[in-house]
């Protein structure tokens, strides 16, 4: 509450600067009265009363975690570890943002980047523990699979809704009816 408290003053210094210096004329500063804090009682009790929602129970992966990392291999680099090109390295193509965010740890955590994603096993760890912490439906199906897998691998966490440029996904597509996956 205190931090909120600063906020609205330091909120309401710069309006009151602005507001000297003549720009935004019609803009008023924040009052105290403005801004009162509505009471809990009246957040417990609103106006209608709310439907249940039903919880949703997670999505469980179904995948064949090694067919899987095999496929978005072959489909990176055709598992072919090719070094350091710019700032994308090793067998899986992976970034030293992507390697961040892995959150790696046991007998790899005091690797460097680059020797972390030039090694074989280090850098599958890195994107299992990847793909692990961010997998999501991304393609609506209602289950988590490879294909999911793969678009959080090559697309990220954050943007796996997206479309995946076509050499990779066919490269995929390939793997995955060869594996059986």
């Amino acid at each position: 509450m205190f931090n909120l408290l600063v906020l609205v003053c330091v909120l309401s210094a710069s309006y009151a600067q602005i507001l000297q210096e003549g720009a935004f004329a019609a803009v008023q500063p924040a009052t105290a009265e403005a801004i009162a804090p509505i009471p809990y009682a009246q957040l417990l009790s609103p106006a209608a009363p709310l439907a249940p929602v039903a919880p949703v129970a997670p999505v469980a992966p179904i995948v064949d975690i090694e067919k899987c990392m095999a496929c978005i291999c072959d489909a990176a680099t055709g598992c072919v570890n090719r070094g350091c090109s710019g700032n994308i390295c090793g067998p899986y193509s992976i970034t030293w943002a992507y390697w961040s965010d892995s959150a790696l740890n046991g007998k790899f955590r005091s690797a460097s980047f680059e020797s972390c994603a030039n090694d074989f096993e280090c850098s599958s760890n890195s994107v299992a523990n990847y793909v692990q912490r961010f997998q999501q439906d991304c393609d609506g199906d209602g289950k988590i699979t490879c294909d999911d897998l793969m678009l959080v691998h090559f697309l990220g966490g954050y943007g796996c809704k997206e479309k995946l440029p076509e050499p990779f996904w066919s490269k995929y597509q390939t793997c995955k009816a060869k594996l059986v996956l």
